[in-house]
């Protein structure tokens, strides 16, 4: 079987509130706007395998080129079954997005304006190469937070 080279071109993440969302993914962890659109239509319909979508989407990038595409559905909603159902660390599919950071004290301090909470104290990672904390995030997202050592 031949290889096809690929690379991930963004990752998707559904929001209840655009526009808190992205105050934080903006002014706090430094993300910048790159398009910002409503999309909706046949084309939407078709590769959503949904009827009448309408999502007003928002792409933000990082310094080095990441893209975190915010979306918010007007069209179609999900409730979770519970408040902290996104951070079960242990299910199935993608579980948290991992921040790294120059000072993660100083992110922890930023955070907490968006009154977003860490588990614990950062903690040394057992081979000593980064200082790492969970957190919750806005809209109960799980965060990991990172800061290379040395």
């Amino acid at each position: 079987m031949a290889v096809v080279t690929t690379f991930i071109r963004h990752v998707g993440l559904v929001v209840e509130d655009l526009n808190a969302s992205k105050d934080f993914w903006i002014n706090c962890v430094g993300f910048e706007i790159m398009k910002e659109a409503l999309e909706t239509g046949s084309f939407m319909d078709n590769m959503m395998d949904l009827n009448n979508v309408e999502v007003q989407t928002c792409k933000l990038k990082d310094k080095n080129g990441m893209v975190l595409e915010l979306l918010h559905f007007n069209s179609h909603q999900h409730k979770p079954q519970s408040e902290r159902e996104n951070l079960i660390v242990y299910r199935h599919g993608f579980t948290h997005v991992a921040l790294q950071t120059s000072n993660i004290d100083l992110l922890i301090k930023n955070l907490q304006k968006y009154n977003c909470k860490p588990f614990n104290m950062p903690m040394t990672s057992p081979d000593g190469a980064a200082r790492v904390v969970y957190s919750i995030g806005p809209e109960n997202i799980l965060l990991e937070l990172v800061e290379l050592q040395g």
